[in-house]
């Protein structure tokens, strides 16, 4: 049974969402509680958990570090920057602006916990690119090689090692020697950033996804 924590300080702001995630999973278990932190997680076999607070990154850290560690989502209240970086960067698999459609935010849930891709707002994505184009050296990065941005799209994609390696019929390490790469190349340390630097206009991936039989 699939189990979703909602994380509601105030105990009123998510009430619309837990009558809506209800309807939309309606086989799911939800619980709403108040506290979060280090001290209060009890890692109770949560499959995705919903907050909309501030969570201080020491927690955030300390819960997808644990066993069975369960998906973290944000809606946030702000669409700062930093945060946004902050929270990537640890590794939650969905960071949202509130200011979004409800129904932009169900759908969004719904592709980190169905499809298990990651999710950014479109908005605070098109911030972060900003950016990190106006900080960014404009002249173009190390030449990366046909491989490595092959590599680099995938990533972008949000695919793990392993799914570039089932998509490019690669070995992990070739994979992961190639990503070093791509980060060293580009100046890049996390997916973000990467984003922000390449031109990924010009798909390479279609032709080895039809030879890989994706």
């Amino acid at each position: 049974m699939l189990k979703i924590g909602i994380h509601d300080p105030d105990c009123i702001a998510l009430h619309g969402l837990e009558s809506l995630l209800m309807l939309r999973f309606p086989e799911a278990q939800i619980t709403k509680f108040e506290l979060l932190s280090n001290r209060s997680w009890k890692s109770p076999g949560y499959d995705v958990i919903i907050t909309v607070t501030d969570v201080p990154a020491d927690t955030i850290q300390y819960i997808l570090g644990t066993a069975a560690a369960p998906k973290v989502i944000v809606l946030t209240r702000t669409e700062h920057l930093d945060e946004a970086i902050r929270y990537f960067s640890l590794g939650v698999s969905g960071y949202i602006s509130k200011e979004e459609s409800v129904e932009t935010i169900l759908t969004a849930i719904e592709s980190v916990i169905v499809e298990e891709q990651r999710y950014i707002s479109k908005t605070i994505l098109e911030k972060i690119a900003e950016f990190f184009i106006s900080k960014t050296n404009r002249r173009s990065p190390e030449a990366l090689t046909y491989r490595e941005k092959q590599i680099a799209q995938l990533m972008i994609q949000g695919k793990r090692v392993q799914e570039i390696c089932q998509i490019l019929r690669l070995q992990p390490s070739t994979v992961s020697t190639h990503k070093n790469r791509v980060f060293k190349k580009t100046g890049t340390a996390n997916i973000i950033e990467l984003k922000a630097k390449l031109d990924t206009k010009e798909s390479l991936i279609p032709s080895m996804l039809e030879d890989s039989g994706y």
